[in-house]
């Protein structure tokens, strides 16, 4: 019975059943089988069960997975393509179980077949219906999500779920979202759940309208969607069966719209508190709309101003011009207009504007309002104009000056400015110069352009002075003094360089006249020397004279000479033999940075006496025993005899200390060059003024003295003297620039330029205050003390051993509070043996008191020597 029940269940199975044996043989085979092949039980039976497969690898793999099975391994089902009787190819789950036989182990194998073609071709067109739709909702611009009726997100696409923040659960195979955002409103107002479109669409089962709603991301970003939401419906029952939510992204749009506002702010904002004056208007010329600072400048207020023409609070003298503008932008002639006018302001006072008038047109091109911008210029014009009125008085400055006052560029060396007196000294026009610059250095002579361009080119740190000649058009030749200086930045750049020339040719004339005097007069007394001896007894007296110091070393360096002057720079001569090197041992002689001390062997002089010319090296000299420091400037020079051998060396050096303080303080006036222009003017005119007073009195003198003097070699003594006297004086004058001289340093420096006549060195005392001589006062007295000395040296106390000289002067006696009175007293010279007469001196000395000194002179002559008095006011 079970048996045939077994039989039964086993033919009226539906799918197909076979039954194999251990080594996969198909021992029975069930007529849903015999269907499925298309073959009888009889063509089944016997077969090898992976036969029925016909492609060779799904037959090696069934194989593989019954061995498996018959050695104690689990069932394995596969699926696999069987193609039926009518040569359809049909799908086919196969599935294995194990029957056992009487001891219990496995004997046969049977294997069940499902036919899954249906059910897999079903879902194939689910799979490519679901991709078609993923890829819909891919292209769909914006963003889609279905909603269940619970509300849980179904199905979103990309941007969907990157807008949303959504990720898919596995486990609900639902998307959920991965932040809990805030959302709002278009104007700011919180957005509850219960009223998005999807809630209210589930909620009601109708169609929403599109909402804008915020999403505020955990970043901090606020994302803006239009959203819209859409029930849908069963077919076969017509009811909601979720929502279909549909939004776009409109945040750039969102964004766009509040740049715009803030934008629109901005620009009101700007407008309102603009620091210029801004102005609307219409095309008829009235005021639509002005801002606080257009108010502050016209002084009127906003009320006041709206509705008003322009043109009424413009100047009468700016209204035409300001009409014409207009007119022009209207007609498209200019685009801007920019023009400096005066507004009448709410007071009635003038204010300056810059204004730039615009057009706005509509997209068409056709005007629509004037937008005017308004600057107040007051204080600037008033700053131009005070720039104008200055360089009027520069111009008026520059012009009053006697000499010519130029300017040069530093770079382009173009002519920035020359003053009108530049026509009158070259003989050229100004605007030839402005156009040429060359031609400036062009008229300068050709034998000193070389030597002028080299002082001035390159542009110069410092100033410079230099004298040229000047070739007018004419063939003229006019001398020039130029002092140029540069002119620094406020960075200390040189940027420009200035300079003032002075016509210089009489002075110029003077010097060579006076040159020419001397030379005349050194060529008679040259002539009437008769014997060596003399003239080795002038030219000791002229280098004991000179102010240079001069010292002469022999060949193997021992010091042979120095004059009085090097005695003033070293010290007193030194009796005993001494070498040049042995002068740098006490350590007062510092080279020109001041600190480093020569050392023997780099003395000027020894490096002369070894062959080497030196010149002009700047030394200090600070000696222990004195308190100042001198600055020189040493020359030196190898000697050599006849055969050109070296005999020695010889050092002139001049005292460079005052020249050095000039240049600083020249240095310090280049800051102030236009006083030191006037003081130049000054200067020349002082000078030439002097020039001419000392040529007068010289004239006069040698007038004098041609009438008194009857033998040539006696005029050319006397006149030698008073010549030595003038120039000293002269020299000590040009050193302090013809300011005042100290009393006791005139007299003082006087007998020492005169100590080449002495006779016999006598015992001098000098005693008295302070005194500033004035230059005009200066030269009569030294010639007064010049005659008196010249009397000692021939009949008083110069005249003989044992004589004394005692000057004393005193302030404010009889000739009142700004007077002087000098007191000269001779002693220990010879007794005058008969009364003195007058003479050509004493007359001289009566003539420089009375008319040059405006004071009186007594002269003495008692038995113990000469005792002179000289009264005199010390007023310039």
């Amino acid at each position: 019975m079970d048996a045939l029940v077994d039989h039964v269940v086993f033919e009226s199975v539906a799918c197909p059943v076979v039954v194999l044996d251990r080594y996969g043989g198909i021992v029975r085979a069930n007529h849903a089988c015999e269907r499925a092949r298309g073959q009888t039980r009889a063509e089944l039976v016997g077969r090898r069960f992976w036969g029925l497969f016909g492609d060779p690898v799904e037959t090696s793999a069934v194989q593989e997975r019954f061995e498996r099975l018959i050695a104690g391994g689990a069932a394995e089902g596969h699926e696999s393509d069987w193609v039926d009787g009518d040569g359809l190819c049909r799908r086919i789950a196969w599935s294995y179980a194990l029957a056992g036989g009487e001891e219990g182990e496995a004997r046969f194998i049977v294997a069940t077949g499902l036919d899954v073609t249906e059910q897999r071709v079903a879902e194939q067109s689910y799979r490519r219906a679901h991709e078609l739709n993923r890829r819909v909702l891919e292209v769909v611009p914006g963003g889609v999500a279905q909603v269940s009726p619970a509300g849980e997100v179904q199905i979103a696409n990309a941007a969907a779920q990157e807008f949303l923040g959504l990720v898919f659960d596995e486990t609900r195979r639902v998307y959920v979202s991965d932040f809990t955002g805030k959302t709002i409103r278009e104007d700011g107002r919180d957005f509850p759940v219960e009223d998005y479109p999807v809630s209210r669409c589930l909620r009601t089962g109708e169609p929403q309208p599109p909402a804008v709603v915020g999403v505020t991301r955990p970043d901090g970003r606020t994302l803006w969607g239009l959203f819209s939401a859409m029930p849908l419906r069963d077919s076969e029952r017509e009811c909601p069966g979720g929502a279909l939510v549909t939004f776009l992204d409109i945040t750039d749009r969102i964004r766009a719209a509040d740049a715009l506002r803030a934008s629109e702010e901005w620009l009101r904002a700007a407008f309102a508190d603009a620091p210029i004056g801004m102005v609307l208007g219409d095309l008829k010329g009235h005021i639509l709309r002005v801002n606080a600072a257009y108010c502050r400048i016209t002084g009127y207020t906003e009320a006041d101003l709206l509705g008003r023409q322009f043109l009424s609070i413009t100047h009468p003298d700016d209204r035409e011009r300001n009409a014409t503008l207009v007119t022009r932008l209207m007609a498209g002639e200019i685009s801007t207009a920019v023009m400096q006018k005066r507004y009448i302001t709410s007071d009635g006072g003038v204010v300056w504007a810059q204004i730039s008038v615009g057009v706005a047109r509509d997209p068409g091109g056709r005007p629509q309002t004037f937008v005017v911008l308004v600057q107040d210029i007051t204080e600037r014009r008033r700053a131009e104009e005070l720039l104008r009125e200055s360089e009027r008085r520069f111009r008026q400055l520059a012009e009053a000056i006697d000499g010519v006052f130029w300017m040069i560029d530093a770079d382009s060396k173009e002519m920035l400015y020359v003053s009108p007196a530049y026509e009158r000294l070259w003989g050229r026009s100004c605007e030839s110069l402005y156009r040429e610059p060359g031609s400036f250095s062009d008229a300068i002579h050709p034998d000193d352009r070389a030597r002028v361009l080299a002082e001035i080119r390159p542009i110069p740190e410092k100033g410079v002075e230099v004298q040229y000649r000047v070739v007018r058009p004419d063939g003229s030749e006019v001398w020039i003094h130029d002092r140029a200086f540069p002119i620094r930045n406020e960075r200390g750049e040189v940027y420009r360089l200035a300079g003032i020339a002075h016509d210089v040719t009489e002075h110029k004339h003077s010097e060579q006249a006076i040159r020419a005097m001397n030379e005349h007069l050194e060529r008679l007394v040259a002539e009437r020397t008769a014997d060596a001896q003399e003239q080795s007894r002038i030219l000791r007296s002229v280098l004991q004279s000179m102010g240079e110091a001069v010292i002469v070393a022999d060949q193997q360096g021992n010091v042979m000479l120095t004059n009085l002057a090097a005695a003033r720079f070293a010290g007193p001569p030194n009796p005993e033999p001494h070498s040049v090197e042995s002068c740098a041992v006490p350590q007062y002689l510092f080279k020109s940075d001041g600190v480093t001390p020569y050392a023997g062997h780099e003395l000027p002089l020894s490096r002369a006496v070894a062959g080497e010319a030196v010149d002009q090296e700047e030394m200090l000299i600070a000696r222990h025993d004195r308190p100042e420091r001198v600055w020189i400037s040493a020359t030196a020079r190898p000697l050599r005899d006849e055969s050109g051998k070296l005999a020695g060396g010889v050092l002139v050096a001049r005292d460079t200390t005052e020249r050095r303080r000039v240049d600083e303080l020249l240095r310090e006036s280049e800051r102030h060059h236009r006083e030191a222009a006037e003081h130049n003017r000054l200067l020349v005119r002082e000078l030439e003024h002097r020039v001419r007073n000392n040529l007068a009195g010289l004239l006069g003198l040698v007038s004098v003295m041609q009438e008194r003097m009857t033998d040539v070699r006696a005029f050319g003594r006397a006149m030698e003297s008073r010549l030595r006297a003038m120039a000293h004086v002269q020299q000590l004058l040009a050193t302090t620039e013809w300011r005042a001289l100290d009393l006791r340093v005139l007299i003082d420096s006087l007998i020492s330029a005169m100590d080449f006549m002495l006779p016999w060195l006598t015992e001098v005392t000098l005693s008295g205050p302070s005194v500033s001589i004035p230059p005009r006062r200066a030269l009569p007295l030294t010639l007064i003390l010049a005659e008196w000395l010249t009397n000692s040296c021939k009949y008083g106390a110069h005249s003989q051993a044992g004589g004394r000289l005692q000057i004393g002067w005193e302030l404010g006696l009889a000739a009142g509070p700004q007077s002087v009175r000098i007191c000269w007293e001779e002693t220990g010279g010879p007794t005058p043996s008969d009364a003195v007469v007058p003479s050509l001196g004493t007359d001289l000395v009566q003539a420089f008191a009375s008319r040059e000194l405006d004071g009186v002179c007594q002269m003495g002559f008692p038995q113990t020597g000469a005792r002179h008095v000289l009264e005199f006011s010390v007023c310039d």
